[in-house]
C-alpha cells in the first residue's frame, strides 16, 4: 500500500500531501496490464499473443508505468480530498518530479500541493444592510412619447403625398456595396429594404432629416440599425452566409418615404392595448398605460438592486481565505505555461474565484438548484431573443442549435451560471432591505448605463458568440 502523510499550511490555505509508492506497489499492475496488452496488441512481424514481452517493455512499459503511477496517485488523491472534506481550487500541483523507468524502477516519493477555501462565514447578508432601489416616476413627457409610439405601431395606415423625412418615418431604400466613398462596381445590390430612422443610430438619422424621394446617401451599413451588429447587419440586409463577405459601407437610396398615420385615442385603441381591462376615458387610459411603462423598467431595477447585492457581498467578503499564492502558481503553470501572469489579470481571476466560491456557499444555504432542462430553456430564449420574437421557443427549429449550444462546454457553462445566478439573487432580494430611492425615467437609463456599461461589453461579447454557433450551424 502507497504511504501518505500530509500538512496543513493554515497561513496560504493549502495542504501537501507527501506519497511513497513502493516499486512493489505499482510494478505488478504494470506487469499485468502488459500481459493484457501482449494479447490484443497487432504488431506488424508477430502474430497475436506472441509478442516478446522484452520488446513490449521498451516499445510501451514506460507509457504504461507512468499511467498506472498517475492511477494510483490521483486514487490517493480523490480519497484524501474526500476524507478531508476540501474545497479545492485549481487541481492539485506535484511539487517535485519523480523517475519512471520501467528498466530500472524505483520507489516513488511525490510531495503534492492542494489549494483549498476553508469552511467560513459569509458576512453581510442581513436586512440591517439596505440596498438602493429606484422607483420610476414616469412623467408626462415620458407618457406623451409612449402613446405617441402605441399610435403610431397599431396603425395600419400611412400618410399619403410624404416627399421629406422626419423623426420616426420609415424609408424604403436600395442598399448598394460601396468602397472608399463611392459605389462599388458589381458590388452588393439589395433590391428593397426598410430603415427605421427610431432605431438608426443617431449620426444616420440626422443625415436623413429632410431628405427627399430620390436621394442618395453613403452611410455605414452598421448605422442603419443600431440594435444589431455590423456582422449581423450584413447578414441580415445582403443573406450573406457564413463564408461570405461585404464592405462596411453601403449607398442607400430613398425610393419611398412611410409615414404612418397615427391612431384615434378612443375606446377601440384603449381596447387593444389593454384586452382584458375596461378603461372608462382617456384619462382612465392614460393612468393605466403610465403604470404599465412603471412595470416595464422593474426588471432593470431589480438589476441594479442584485448589482448592489453583489458589489456588497465582495466588499465584505473581500478578505475570503483564499489560497492566493496557490491560485497564481496554478494559473501560470497550467493555463500560460510557464509565464507571469498580469497584476490586473490576476486580480480579475481572484474576484471571479472569490464570488464563485460565495456563490457555491450561498446556493447551498438557499438551497438553489439548477437543472439541464432550466439551461436549454435560457437557451432557447436567447435564440428567439436572436431571430427577434418571431418564433416559440420550443419550436423544433431550434433543437439542433439547442444541443450544439449544450454540447460547446464553454457555452453551457455560462448559461448555466446564468439561471444559477438568476435563481440565487431570487432568494436573496428577500434578504435586504430597500433604500428607495425616486428618479424620472431619463435619471434612471443613466443610472443603468453607469451600473452595466462593463456588462453591455459583455453582453456584446455573448451575442457575438452565439451568431458564431448560429452561423456555423446555418453553413
Amino acid at each position: 500500500m502507497p504511504t501518505a502523510k500530509h500538512v496543513f499550511n493554515n497561513d496560504t490555505h493549502t495542504v501537501v500531501l507527501s506519497l511513497e509508492l513502493p516499486v512493489a506497489e505499482y510494478l505488478p499492475k504494470v506487469e499485468k496490464k502488459l500481459k493484457e496488452y501482449r494479447n490484443k496488441v497487432q504488431l506488424k512481424g508477430f502474430r497475436t499473443g506472441e509478442v516478446p514481452m522484452s520488446f513490449l517493455k521498451a516499445k510501451f512499459g514506460t507509457s504504461i508505468l507512468v499511467e498506472e503511477i498517475q492511477g494510483i496517485i490521483n486514487d490517493e488523491l480523490n480519497t484524501f480530498i474526500e476524507t478531508s472534506k476540501l474545497n479545492v481550487v485549481g487541481s492539485p500541483l506535484p511539487n517535485n518530479k519523480y523517475d519512471a523507468s520501467i528498466q530500472k524502477p524505483k520507489d516513488i516519493k511525490i510531495d503534492i500541493e492542494i489549494g483549498f477555501v476553508p469552511d467560513f462565514e459569509i458576512e453581510g447578508v442581513s436586512s440591517e444592510f439596505a440596498m438602493p432601489f429606484y422607483s420610476v416616476m414616469i412623467d408626462d413627457e415620458t407618457l406623451e412619447k409612449e402613446i405617441d409610439s402605441q399610435r403610431k405601431k397599431l396603425s395600419q395606415d400611412f400618410e399619403e403625398g410624404v416627399s421629406d423625412v422626419q423623426d420616426g418615418d420609415t424609408l424604403r431604400v436600395t442598399l448598394r456595396e460601396a468602397e472608399e466613398g463611392t459605389v462599388k462596381p458589381e458590388g452588393l445590390v439589395k433590391e428593397e429594404t426598410y430603415i427605421n430612422l427610431d432605431k438608426a443610430a443617431s449620426a444616420l438619422k440626422n443625415q436623413l432629416l429632410n431628405k427627399k424621394i430620390g436621394d442618395k446617401l453613403i452611410v455605414s451599413l452598421a448605422d442603419l440599425d443600431s440594435s444589431v451588429t455590423l456582422k449581423k447587419a450584413k447578414k441580415l440586409h445582403f443573406a450573406l452566409t457564413a463564408r461570405q463577405t461585404c464592405s462596411d459601407d453601403v449607398e442607400i437610396e430613398i425610393l419611398e418615404i412611410k409615414r404612418v398615420k397615427k391612431r384615434e385615442l378612443n375606446a377601440e385603441f384603449f381596447k387593444e392595448l389593454f384586452q382584458y381591462e375596461e378603461l372608462e376615458d382617456e384619462t382612465a387610459f392614460r393612468n393605466r398605460l403610465r403604470s404599465a411603462i412603471a412595470e416595464s423598467f422593474e426588471s432593470a431595477v431589480f438589476n441594479i438592486f442584485n448589482r448592489s447585492i453583489f458589489e456588497h457581498l465582495m466588499e465584505q467578503n473581500k478578505n475570503l481565505p483564499i489560497p492566493v499564492a496557490f491560485l497564481r502558481r496554478f494559473v501560470e503553470e497550467t493555463q500560460l505555461k510557464g509565464k507571469k501572469i498580469e497584476d490586473d489579470q490576476f486580480n480579475e481571476l481572484l474576484k471571479q474565484l472569490i464570488w464563485g466560491t460565495l456563490t457555491q456557499d450561498l446556493c447551498k444555504k438557499y438551497d438553489v438548484n439548477v437543472t439541464q432542462q432550466d439551461v436549454e430553456y435560457e437557451m432557447r430564449m436567447a435564440i428567439v431573443r436572436y431571430y427577434g420574437f418571431q418564433i416559440s421557443p420550443f419550436h423544433n427549429l431550434f433543437d439542433e442549435q439547442v444541443k450544439k449550444m449544450t454540447e460547446d462546454k464553454e457555452t453551457y457553462r455560462k448559461y448555466y451560471e446564468e439561471v444559477q445566478e438568476s435563481k440565487l439573487f431570487a432568494a436573496l432580494e428577500n434578504e435586504f432591505s430597500k433604500e428607495t430611492r425616486t428618479v424620472n425615467s431619463d435619471e434612471f437609463k443613466e443610472v443603468y448605463e453607469q451600473h452595466f456599461a462593463k456588462q453591455q461589453a459583455k453582453d456584446d461579447a455573448d451575442a457575438d458568440k452565439l451568431e458564431e454557433i448560429l452561423d456555423s450551424e446555418e453553413a
